[in-house]
């Protein structure tokens, strides 16, 4: 018994830990199919299916899950699926975005390249590394030829204790696949119990919140994210998660952090930054900061993300890091003491 709330409590630790670092990272790099079907998705079945025809969209959705070996999901009620249209690989006519949402935990998102001679559809890239798809849609920019990917989604996870967390994504193409721009916490909950502790004897429950307004400026070339984050803690006794009201808030914080759309990196970043003497670039594995290289002094890099403003660091505030892209295009991460911010 007392090894099977051992692996409950690890399990709930590396998941609320390192979901914001898991999509900051491993997403970075995303499972791509190419894929050309024999199955028509002809011009007329996709107009029908971004009027609203619900029987198109799910034909529509067949055919992508067929090609990518998910045809069981074929007829499940409870897919999800988001369509619009926007020029994501500079075409002459405009693409398809297609997401599909298969709970609980998996997101998909494919390009429908148009064959214009043939009036029809081809299944032109499909990434099935996203968790369910709240909405979907495109977004454009003064500085940049291809629309952007503008994605939000939710995982909830449940097993005893509570996390959930919905995110907001930016996806552009780049090197014949989507890369991801910029990603954000939009919301996010996670609740434990100290007794799951090895050695723990108090009964106590703790959450964590953050609640996040995340806004683009006109063009879509500056984000800017108010959040509220809060810690609590409540004795409450019980198997069962604690009511709102039986928690008491320990500490909390408001933040504003503003992003702007690089034109050199074609990326969101948080500002630029010289680097001081012996600067130590680290990998980060969500639990230690690991030596990777050092970098030459005087060095500009962009900043990423700000690793202290994550709600997981509000407990311990031990996260005094950026994440940093090098000028020959490295990430990793650097102390905030080792940077002059320009």
């Amino acid at each position: 018994m007392k090894k099977s709330i051992l692996i409950l409590i690890v399990l709930l630790l590396i998941l609320c830990g390192l979901f914001l670092l898991i999509f900051s990272n491993s997403k970075y790099e995303l499972q791509v199919l190419k894929i050309f079907t024999d199955e028509n998705i002809t011009y007329d079945l996709v107009d029908k299916a971004l009027n609203g025809n619900k029987n198109s969209l799910r034909e529509i959705a067949g055919i992508i899950l067929d090609n990518i070996n998910l045809n069981e999901w074929k007829n499940d009620p409870s897919i999800k699926i988001q369509i619009c249209k926007g020029n994501i690989l500079s075409g002459p006519e405009e693409e398809i975005i297609v997401g599909l949402s298969l709970p609980p935990d998996t997101g998909i998102v494919s390009i429908l390249e148009p064959e214009i001679n043939k009036a029809e559809y081809d299944i032109y890239y499909t990434t099935t590394d996203l968790v369910p798809i709240d909405s979907l849609k495109i977004i454009n920019t003064p500085n940049w030829t291809n629309s952007l990917m503008y994605v939000k989604e939710t995982l909830d996870e449940s097993f005893g204790a509570f996390f959930k967390s919905t995110i907001i994504e930016i996806y552009g193409w780049k090197d014949n696949r989507l890369e991801e721009l910029w990603n954000g916490t939009e919301s996010y909950t996670a609740c434990w119990n100290t007794a799951w502790e090895e050695n723990g004897s108090d009964n106590k429950w703790m959450k964590l919140k953050e609640n996040a307004i995340i806004s683009m400026n006109k063009d879509n070339t500056e984000i800017t994210v108010f959040s509220n984050q809060r810690y609590m803690e409540s004795t409450y006794v019980s198997e069962n998660i604690p009511e709102d009201d039986e928690f008491k808030t320990i500490k909390e914080r408001k933040l504003v952090s503003t992003y702007y759309l690089d034109n050199e990196l074609k990326r969101y970043i948080r500002g630029t930054a010289s680097l001081n003497n012996n600067t130590i670039l680290y990998d980060y594995d969500g639990m230690d900061f690991v030596k990777k290289l050092e970098l030459p002094d005087g060095e500009t890099v962009k900043l990423l993300q700000d690793l202290n403003e994550l709600a997981d660091n509000l407990i311990n505030n031990k996260l005094n890091y950026y994440k940093i892209i090098t000028s020959n295009g490295l990430t990793g991460y650097i102390s905030k003491e080792a940077i002059s911010i320009k």
